[in-house]
């Protein structure tokens, strides 16, 4: 009866872990959206154009706070496509050097520690 319960207990914290790291990028992807709107703002104001690079960035950064976000509601509610996404996002944050190496490698490093079943019931 005590492995069953510690394994619980290391997977609830696994899962608060995991979505922590989700938060911490959900509020830099926050951030970076109001950097993108300022950068807007400021060439409007001095009748500039935004170059190619900085037109990508500012539609990739909302839609890759919008993963995060369903990420989230998915692993809120144990879904097996919660625990997909999150791992798929954690690679793909392996690649933002070196804030999302970090922050990737510890979000794979608690997604390894479960894995979601359809069976499974939020507790």
């Amino acid at each position: 009866m005590t492995n069953h319960t510690e394994s619980v207990d290391v997977k609830n914290a696994a899962l608060a872990a995991a979505l922590s790291v989700h938060y911490i990028v959900l509020v830099l992807y926050a951030l970076g959206i109001l950097g993108g709107m300022a950068m807007i703002f400021v060439a409007y104001l001095t009748n500039t154009r935004l170059d190619v690079v900085q037109t990508v960035l500012l539609l990739i950064v909302p839609i890759l706070f919008s993963l995060h976000l369903l990420a989230v509601k998915g692993l809120k509610r144990m879904k097996p496509w919660g625990y997909n996404a999150s791992k798929l996002l954690a690679y793909l944050l392996l690649l933002a050097f070196p804030f999302g190496t970090v922050l990737g490698a510890i979000l794979l490093s608690q997604l390894s520690k479960f894995r979601f079943t359809n069976q499974e019931k939020p507790q």
